[in-house]
């Protein structure tokens, strides 16, 4: 039911994984219930309910959270999500009536008589009448539908015909409804967008898109011009037969269609390359900027210096930054307020002078360049292999659920009730969830010893519900696994060394080991643009370059809780690979452009007469250099030569404006034959050709006359 309010149906939202065995091609799979005949995918295979229960088939049952008993998932009474084209492509289309309705699941049909699933789409097309004295949160703060209280639900066509959002298919003599092309809209709206990616992001990627927070929302740029999808995107993946991918921006994390990373514009095809006509061109604002800075920092570094609340929206937004999952078998989730005030350089220090909603991201190297990130730290409970190789490590998470019923986490308090550990666990004030609870952490030796006791020798139980949910059945486990393992704060614990006594975790030996499954989740960050003037440099070089940079000497969590209970951190400068000497060097003194090696992309002449090495004259020139001088002995000499005298003469250029127009006009015929070069070299032969010859008569001429 959460799934379903973002995700509109079809594949995994419609059909089960069985094939259909009537489908003559063989690919077609079965949908759960088939309305139509009003049969379950698994009677197609001639199977009963007591058939696909007894094998826990996904697909068909379920584990009931609140009675631990394997039930029947009840498609008949629920409807199947189907695919719901209106969610993206309906101006106003209503996220929060489909939401309520998905929510309010079986109970729905058997006192309204709708189905829930099947109802969605049309109550998010404003086609249904929904009490709103009915409507109620859920955990997770989604909205969902009370059906006791809202037996007056019903589907209802005319409120769209009363609204204009459809209409009959012949007015005299109507016989269905249709939707009027203008209801449709080609380019989904901003809104519609954020109904689905808002709170999600602003907890993963703590964005909001708003014109107080954003740059680009307050010039009227929207999603779509930044994320095209089909026809109107210029990557050959987004154009090809899936007509509906929508352009991907570059994910730090592997999850959903990498293939599509990177199809997006980014900041170098907007301002440089004019995908987006009207953004500025920053080779001015750029001029002064030592041009080996655009080679190893991301744009969104300094032009995303910090994220902070939107004045707009009721609600604070602040991101999550730490999950605990090891303390009961519960998500408790720790915001980015429980580890940090608004200060970048001191954690416990309060700026008076920012907004207190301010934080400030982590920075990363990622594909070579410095780069903004929203950290997510995990800590959790799985089985090892016992392998410590990077290539060979598994850690197979254990569910939540299963971890619950070994602590044996009471429900209501959260507390874990497992007598061993009870003994070990202590309380900690220094760390407490978002509403203040669970001031406990596992985090000392005694602690993890004795939850791994409990997850190894614990016996777990589960009631077999059978078909109808009355069963009684018990199904027991003994132990989640042979090897448990705790992963937190980038190393995973185990258990080196029992004591000798197998039932008594009190004298167990608790090791670690780094290992990357255990290091923080990094999210990408490209929304969230301030103006240029708010941006890392625009103050000058001593936005970064000075002792207590906010650039070089952030914190960034590392581990929520090290064995006394305290939190770990990790200046900026440690995880991009600096020493501090090389620290020293940056915050004491402003840097002068670094001697390039031939492998570097710096053109320095032409980088300072028109202000940025992205510029398009530039990346000519840059290009030529690459595949006509330094694929030759001749061309190296004359790179290295203008590498050894050109940084000086090029900050000379970039301090005088009228010096760096007559540069641009001076290197313009340069940049013509590089480019015929490039794309036309036929013509760039006859261009040549008549310079040469234009000289072999001018010189004659001369003679003659001499």
């Amino acid at each position: 039911m959460k799934c379903g309010s973002c995700h509109p149906g079809a594949g995994p939202a419609e059909f089960s994984r069985d094939k259909d065995p009537n489908d003559p091609t063989g690919q077609a799979y079965l949908p759960y219930y088939d309305e139509s005949t009003g049969q379950f995918g698994y009677e197609v295979l001639g199977k009963s309910a007591s058939d696909v229960y007894s094998e826990f088939d996904g697909d068909y049952t379920f584990l009931h959270p609140m009675f631990m008993k394997y039930m029947n998932a009840p498609w008949n009474a629920t409807g199947v999500s189907q695919a719901d084209c209106l969610i993206c492509h309906m101006e106003g289309y209503s996220w929060f009536n489909r939401t309520v309705t998905l929510g309010a699941g079986p109970n729905l049909f058997m006192v309204t008589g709708y189905k829930a699933f099947q109802s969605a789409p049309a109550a998010g097309a404003g086609w249904a009448t929904i009490n709103m004295n009915a409507v109620v949160m859920m955990p997770g703060q989604l909205p969902y539908l009370n059906p006791q209280a809202a037996s007056d639900f019903a589907i209802d066509y005319d409120l769209g015909i009363n609204s204009g959002t459809l209409s009959y298919d012949d007015p005299n003599n109507p016989s269905y409804y249709v939707i009027p092309a203008e209801v449709i809209v080609k380019e989904t709206p901003d809104q519609n967008c954020w109904n689905c990616h808002g709170t999600p992001d602003v907890r993963k990627y703590g964005r909001s898109w708003e014109s107080d927070t954003d740059a680009h929302n307050a010039r009227g740029v929207f999603c779509v011009n930044c994320h095209p999808a089909g026809e109107d995107a210029p990557d050959p993946k987004i154009q090809g037969h899936e007509k509906h991918d929508f352009a991907k921006g570059t994910s730090m994390i592997g999850s959903v269609r990498d293939d599509l990373d990177g199809t997006m514009f980014d900041c170098e095809d907007c301002h440089v390359k004019g995908a987006y006509p009207g953004a500025p061109d920053p080779a001015t604002a750029h001029a002064q900027i030592p041009s080996f800075h655009f080679g190893k920092i991301a744009c969104e570094s300094c032009h995303i210096p910090y994220k902070e609340d939107s004045v707009i929206t009721p609600t604070k937004e602040d991101p999550d930054l730490v999950i605990d999952m090891s303390f009961n078998g519960n998500q408790v989730i720790y915001p980015w307020s429980s580890f940090f005030d608004n200060d970048p350089v001191d954690p416990t220090a309060h700026d008076s002078s920012a907004p207190s909603s301010r934080w400030y991201p982590s920075l990363v190297l990622f594909k070579g360049k410095i780069a903004p990130a929203k950290p997510l730290l995990t800590i959790w409970w799985g089985e090892w292999n016992g392998k410590t190789d990077p290539d060979e490590i598994v850690v197979q998470p254990y569910p939540l659920w299963q971890v619950r019923l070994a602590l044996q986490t009471d429900p209501t308090t959260g507390m874990p009730q497992n007598p061993v550990v009870q003994g070990a666990l202590t309380n900690d004030s220094n760390a407490l969830a978002a509403d203040g609870s669970d001031p406990y952490e596992v985090n000392t030796t005694a602690e993890i010893a004795a939850y791994i006791y409990a997850l190894k020798t614990a016996t777990i139980q589960v009631t077999d519900g059978g078909p109808d949910g009355s069963g009684t059945t018990p199904i027991t486990k003994t132990g989640l696994g042979s090897n448990p393992v705790l992963v937190k704060g980038c190393r995973i614990f185990y258990l080196a060394d029992d004591g000798g006594t197998p039932d008594d975790p009190s004298d167990d030996t608790i090791a670690s080991f780094e290992s990357e499954l255990a290091e923080p989740h990094n999210f990408s960050i490209h929304h969230n643009v301030q103006p240029s003037y708010r941006a890392l440099g625009a103050g000058g070089c001593e936005d970064c370059h000075r002792v207590g940079s906010p650039f070089f000497e952030r914190k960034m969590l590392i581990c929520p809780w090290d064995e006394n209970g305290n939190p770990v951190y990790e200046s900026a400068y440690e995880e991009v690979g600096y020493s501090e000497g090389e620290l020293e060097e940056l915050t004491e003194s402003v840097p002068e452009e670094e001697s390039p090696s031939l492998g570097s992309s710096e053109c320095f002449i032409a980088t300072a007469a028109f202000g940025s090495p992205l510029e398009k004259h530039v990346k000519v020139l840059r290009e030529f250099r690459e595949r006509y001088l330094l694929t030759n002995p001749v061309g190296t000499l004359v790179v290295k030569a203008y590498y050894a005298l050109s940084p000086p003469v090029a900050r000379f250029i970039a301090r005088h404006e009228t010096l760096r127009a007559a540069v641009r006009l001076a290197l313009y015929p340069v940049v013509g034959i590089a480019w015929a070069s490039l794309y036309h070299p036929g013509a760039t032969a006859l261009v040549l050709f008549g310079i040469g010859a234009a000289a072999i008569v001018v010189v004659r001429r001369k003679r003659s006359v001499s």
